[in-house]
């Protein structure tokens, strides 16, 4: 009676108490909401599946399911039950499956797993609790109620500490989900990688969204149950006989239900799920390069390694997963180029190597062209090039922080080669210039024979008349020294340049009356020397009257 709204059908339990030969009832989805300490049960002694999932049950716990010996399985999945789960429940030596998950469970972890079926005779294979919100550690020690589980889940609740090491001594399980959590613990060689790869039937492995650190052991490859391809008639039998519960009798359908975030969503996965072989460490501080080991996983359906810190290269040989269809190594530190052998992936239907470091042509296949939002899929890789984006491989740009020594010397060395051929090149044309011109040799030999003398005499007048102040403000020279010194320099800048040049009214004359003229003014800064002014001219308050005619002449 799965999905049938059994809403307005207030009395419905006596009805089912009225069947004791019962053995299985299916309530799934019918908006039950009847209260759970109402359930009267007892009277189903012969109960071998009980599904009551997807409804509105609250409360507490109903203590009757514990009279219920001959259950196999029993689902109470996403309703509103609150509290920990009966302690007698003990007694349900004949429990299989068991599932609580979606509803306000609380307590310890340790708890629960103590009041699981405890019997001489183990037949628990699969816990389901995830959606709940169990707290504490994960016992230190293996709970006898686990031995023989075949798949768990406690995604999605407020577990916290390591990951124990006796996880490995479960070496049936299949499935492991311990996702959206709050475990931490190291993984590396020689510690707890030791006991994951222990699981040589493991399909299943979500560790997302937790603290774990350390790196991927290379014995990771130890997981066969990922590494090993079925054949089709095999892995139907195999899926009935895990995911429905066939045995050589009876038919009893198992409809346990699995959320698989894969290809950018939440898939739900039923009766298929042993199809879904995935590996999930996301969301963790895992560092180290990925271990080439990995491409002999080659079952994968599902690989996420998404926002981690794992550097290095991606494995070259990550083409050999060919049955991967959701491909996620984004947000991590990963460099180089990526692999040719990626165009391989023909069954691949997403793919996300964003906001990484890595560079060089992207490849193109014919799988990789079919890929929804290509640009996405590169987006944050700065040294990448080619289709779908816009950067031509010629125009790429070398990627901050990496290492572009060799480029670099190479363009260092040209550009001193270029230099230096330009210096030569124009120091040979105005060598050649002079050579052969040599009316342009004679004017530029007189061009820096004029600036020499203009700068010399600019240069002496200037600081024999600031030493000559100086002296003048701190008393060293007297009233009647400074009139004892009456011969007047030139104090214009044309007056000077005409004395050099020997041009102006006053330097005309032959090329001799000018070296005359620096004749008298080197005569003149002599003299200066050997006076007591120590070469300072100091002129007096009133002009001479014959200081005009002497400028004059």
């Amino acid at each position: 009676m799965t999905l049938v709204n059994l809403s307005t059908i207030v009395h419905w339990l006596p009805v089912v108490n009225m069947l004791p030969t019962l053995k299985v009832l299916r309530l799934m989805s019918c908006q039950l909401k009847t209260c759970s300490n109402s359930l009267q049960l007892s009277n189903l002694t012969s109960i071998e599946t009980l599904d009551l999932s997807e409804n509105d049950f609250h409360g507490p716990f109903p203590d009757e399911i514990c009279n219920m010996t001959t259950i196999v399985e029993l689902d109470l999945s996403f309703n509103n039950l609150v509290g920990m789960i009966p302690s007698n429940m003990k007694n349900l030596c004949n429990l299989e499956t068991l599932s609580f998950s979606g509803n306000n469970m609380n307590g310890s972890i340790t708890e629960l797993f103590h009041r699981l079926p405890n019997c001489s005779q183990n037949k628990l294979q699969g816990l389901s609790s995830r959606y709940n919100n169990l707290s504490g550690s994960l016992p230190t020690t293996l709970v006898e109620p686990l031995r023989n589980l075949s798949w768990i889940d406690l995604g999605h609740n407020k577990l916290t500490g390591q990951l124990p090491v006796w996880i490995g001594e479960l070496t049936e399980l299949r499935i492991l989900a311990l996702n959206s959590n709050n475990l931490d613990g190291v993984i590396h060689e020689g510690h707890l990688s030791l006991e994951l790869t222990k699981f040589v039937n493991l399909q299943y492995l979500d560790l997302a969204y937790n603290n774990i650190s350390g790196s991927i052991p290379r014995s990771i490859s130890n997981c066969t149950g990922m590494a090993q391809t079925r054949g089709n008639s095999d892995n139907l039998r195999y899926a009935f006989n895990y995911i429905s519960g066939v045995n050589d009798n009876v038919l009893v359908v198992y409809s346990e239900n699995f959320t698989v975030l894969t290809k950018g969503q939440e898939r739900l996965y039923t009766g298929e799920f042993i199809y879904m072989v995935n590996l999930d460490l996301s969301c963790n501080s895992l560092t180290g390069a990925i271990p080439a080991d990995i491409s002999t996983l080659v079952a994968l359906k599902s690989l996420n390694l998404s926002w981690n810190n794992f550097n290095g290269k991606i494995p070259a040989n990550i083409g050999a997963l060919m049955q991967v269809e959701s491909l996620d190594l984004s947000h991590n530190e990963l460099s180089g180029e990526i692999p040719s052998s990626l165009s391989a992936l023909t069954s691949l239907s997403r793919l996300n190597l964003s906001y990484n470091n890595l560079r060089g042509k992207i490849p193109t296949g014919n799988q990789l062209q079919t890929l929804e939002d290509q640009a996405s899929i590169y987006i944050g890789n700065p040294g990448l090039c080619g289709p779908p984006l816009s950067l031509n491989c010629s125009q790429s740009k070398p990627i901050p922080g990496e290492n572009h020594g060799d480029a670099c010397d190479g363009n260092v060395v040209s550009s001193f080669i270029a230099t230096g051929s330009g210096y030569v090149m124009g120091l040979w044309v105005v060598f050649c210039t002079f050579l052969f011109k040599r009316r342009w040799r004679v004017s530029w030999y007189s061009l820096c024979d004029s600036l020499y003398d203009r700068v010399y005499v600019q240069v002496a007048v200037t600081w024999a008349s600031l030493r000559g102040k100086k002296e003048a403000k701190t008393g060293a020279v007297s009233p009647q020294q400074i009139t004892e010194v009456q011969v007047s320099i030139p104090t214009s800048q044309t007056q000077i340049h005409s004395l050099v040049a020997g041009t102006g009214e006053e330097g005309r004359g032959s090329g001799k009356e000018a070296l005359g003229w620096l004749g008298v003014v080197g005569e003149f800064f002599h003299r200066i020397a050997a006076s007591p002014l120590d070469g300072v001219s100091v002129r007096p308050r009133h002009r001479p009257p014959d200081c005009q005619a002497y400028t004059e002449h």
